[in-house]
């Protein structure tokens, strides 16, 4: 089977600033324990903007690191305690292939290559996944319709298998009010979710 050959390499932490991080990659089997070492120095992700924009650009700029040809798209979920964001306003998630230049996301199909696509909507959640991008659309919107807090392993694995979809990154905007650093990945060895508290609010 094709998709056997990718993996997601993910990880949750507190950085050394205090903050919630969880961070994933699709990637090729071959390179996801090289892969999830990289994505354990984010520990000491020093976060410069506060700024919704400005946040967001950071974290995509700082998972360009990750730019190999082995990587298909990465994903990153910071939570910022004391941002302050007014009521509906979220940042701090990106997710998108990092050799690719940041920007910021639209409803946007995005091909990523080797038959992952990725869909994005302002204010995310995005997905990343193994089917064409109008299928990935229709399962991100299933699943946003999931409040962030009850989004689960298991809910995510049920949507992802109802479009046949076997390998898959979900990722949360981290920031703003009732927002958490979150991530959920599903590959062949099943799904997973990935989030980390606050400190202060444990």
């Amino acid at each position: 089977m094709e998709m056997m050959r990718y993996e997601c390499a993910a990880t949750a932490m507190i950085t050394e600033e205090g903050r919630p991080l969880a961070a994933g990659c699709i990637c090729r089997k071959t390179v996801a324990e090289e892969v999830r070492k990289e994505l354990e120095k984010l520990k000491e992700y020093k976060v410069r903007s506060k700024d919704p924009y400005g946040l967001d650009m950071e974290l995509a700029e700082r998972m360009g690191g990750l730019a190999h040809d082995t990587v298909i798209c990465c994903g990153c979920s910071l939570h910022v305690s004391e941002a302050g964001y007014p009521e509906g306003v979220t940042s701090g998630g990106v997710i998108g292939d990092p050799a690719e230049k940041p920007e910021s996301s639209d409803e946007d199909i995005i091909d990523l290559s080797e038959n992952f696509y990725m869909y994005t909507e302002p204010g995310g959640p995005g997905l990343a996944a193994n089917a064409f991008g109008d299928t990935v659309r229709q399962a991100l919107l299933e699943m946003k319709a999931v409040p962030m807090q009850q989004m689960d392993g298991d809910t995510f694995q049920k949507i992802c298998r109802k479009y046949g979809i076997s390998v898959a990154l979900l990722v949360y905007d981290g920031t703003g009010k009732d927002r958490q650093a979150k991530l959920l990945k599903l590959d062949l060895n099943g799904a997973a979710e990935y989030t980390c508290q606050d400190n202060s609010t444990t």
